[in-house]
Parts: C-alpha cells; sequence; structure tokens
C-alpha cells in the first residue's frame, strides 16, 4: 500500500494481513459466494523517498475486508476459483495528523479448492 504524488513524491507501506471472512455460498448451484468480515493488520514497513516512516503510522489497522467469487468445478476432487476481494481501512494510517488518510484496496485472484 502506499501512494504516489506530484514531483515523484512516494511511500510504500506493507503489513501483514489477516482478513477473518465469513462465506454465504448462493445460486442454484451454490457456485458463488459472498465473504466479509473484520482485518487485522500489522505494519512491517513504512518508507518514503526520504527514509523510514514506520514511527510516524499506526503500527495496527483495521479494515473490513469483503468479495464475491465463483468456482469452476473442473472434477470431483478439484474447483478453480476466481473472486474479487476488497479491504477498506478504519483506522488512520498516521499516528498524529490534521488530516485523515486510511488505506483501502483490491484484488482479483484465482486459486484451487482441492476437497480431501
Amino acid at each position: 500500500m502506499g501512494t504516489k504524488g506530484n514531483g515523484g513524491y512516494e511511500e510504500k507501506l506493507k503489513y501483514i494481513t489477516l482478513p477473518v471472512n465469513a462465506n454465504w455460498h448462493f445460486g442454484s448451484t451454490r457456485k458463488w459466494n459472498l465473504n466479509f468480515g473484520p482485518s487485522f493488520s500489522l505494519l512491517t514497513s513504512a518508507k518514503n523517498n526520504f527514509g523510514d516512516l514506520k514511527d510516524l503510522a499506526n503500527p495496527f489497522q483495521l479494515g473490513l475486508a469483503y468479495g464475491i467469487g465463483y468456482k469452476i468445478e473442473v472434477n470431483e476432487k478439484f474447483s478453480i476459483l476466481i473472486d474479487l476481494q476488497g479491504i477498506a481501512g478504519l483506522t488512520d494510517v498516521p499516528k498524529e495528523s490534521d488530516y485523515t488518510i486510511k488505506n483501502s484496496y483490491s484484488s482479483i485472484n484465482i486459486g484451487g479448492v482441492f476437497k480431501l
């Protein structure tokens, strides 16, 4: 995560994130799913063009994770899952600031589902 500004200014923030989502499968074949829940993130690195910013950023981020996906069955034991995921940060990135900055991101994912 991070930002790019005018004049080449750039910030890069790295987190370890644990989303805790509930899934709701729907449709006549239950191949669609919606998921949502809280996400908990720990800041591991925060840098800009001039150096380390980690001491200026909150070390913890609480967010809301959400997504939608579709499962394509390949055979009885294996399926391909395609989904769109997002997280909206609920806590401010800077520890102290006159303005509000929150993280958000989205991703498109492809994964495998193995039935044991």
